[in-house]
Order: structure tokens, then C-alpha cells, then sequence
């Protein structure tokens, strides 16, 4: 036999409590709009003389912005010889809310040391100048923006595989 209490807690499955009088969310991590939208409870009250009243109830979940969690390229090796505006890497990013819109963005931070020598061309990372095997190793700072303006920020290590690295040699 299950008491009025029971059901409630069954219904709800630990996501909601009664707090002073107030129906309060019991685990955060349980509500979820992408994973549930619309959750069951059963409340009910007792008066004095131990006469009780239940009802059940729909609970919706607004669904609100999600921020992004991660950005990938789809590599990071690339050839340093190749004209400008070429396309060395797709870009991509990780977000909770379906059919999100993304921009992306070379910004100003921690490993953002060469970001002048590329560009961003929609959902690509480009060549922004030529250069002679000048270096090997390139470090980008990359930001995503969702259509809610919600933002997450990485940094790269990019690696040129064009880079000739003329060594002079000991002529002993």
C-alpha cells in the first residue's frame, strides 16, 4: 500500500520538494528541457482532522539557452604553402540546444598569438596571408556564438606541415 507521500515522490522521481509551503525544484540536474519537457507530480494536502486532498499535475520546463561546451576543428595540420583564403580546417561546436545556429570568431586571449594569419569563413578556419615556412607551430585563440549570444572560447595548436626546418649543421 502506498500513502499519498509515496506517490508523490514516485510521480516526481526526486525532482521536486515541498519547501515551506513551496514547491521547489529538489534536483536541478533532473530538469531538463532538451531530455524531458513536462513532468508529473501528485500534491496533496491533510487538514486537521486527517481528511487529505490529492491532485495531480503537469509541470512544463521552458526550454532557455544552452551555452556552448566545446569547439573542434577537423584538423589541425595543415600546408603553409598554400594560397590565401584556403581552407585548412571545418569548424564545429558542441551545444545542448537542437538545430543551433553558430558564428565563429578569432579572438583576443591566452594562445591567441597568431590569429593575424588566419580568418574565419563561416564554418571554416582560412589562410589569412601567405608565408614561406616561416614557422612550424601556430597557436589561435577560436569563439563560438549561439543564436541566444551565449559564447565559449578555446585555444589551438596549429602545425604547418610545409615547415622546412634548414638546420645548420656542426662542420666538425
Amino acid at each position: 500500500y502506498k500513502t499519498p507521500m509515496d506517490i508523490e515522490w514516485t510521480l516526481a522521481n526526486g525532482r521536486f520538494a515541498i519547501d515551506n509551503n513551496n514547491l521547489v525544484v529538489n534536483n536541478h540536474a533532473l530538469i531538463d528541457y532538451e531530455v524531458n519537457s513536462m513532468h508529473q507530480i501528485r500534491m496533496f494536502t491533510v487538514d486537521n482532522k486527517g481528511a487529505y486532498y490529492e491532485k495531480d499535475f503537469i509541470i512544463q520546463v521552458l526550454n532557455e539557452n544552452d551555452l556552448p561546451v566545446d569547439i573542434q576543428l577537423s584538423d589541425t595540420i595543415f600546408d603553409g604553402v598554400l594560397p590565401i583564403g584556403s581552407i585548412i580546417s571545418s569548424i564545429t561546436a558542441t551545444d545542448q540546444d537542437l538545430n543551433e545556429q553558430f558564428s565563429y570568431s578569432l579572438v583576443s586571449g591566452s594562445g591567441d598569438d597568431d590569429n593575424n594569419i588566419f580568418l574565419i569563413n563561416g564554418q571554416n578556419l582560412a589562410l589569412g596571408m601567405y608565408f614561406q615556412n616561416t614557422d612550424s607551430v601556430f597557436n589561435i585563440r577560436l569563439r563560438v556564438t549561439d543564436s541566444g549570444n551565449a559564447t565559449y572560447e578555446e585555444a589551438f595548436v596549429l602545425h604547418n606541415i610545409s615547415y622546412n626546418n634548414n638546420s645548420v649543421t656542426d662542420p666538425e
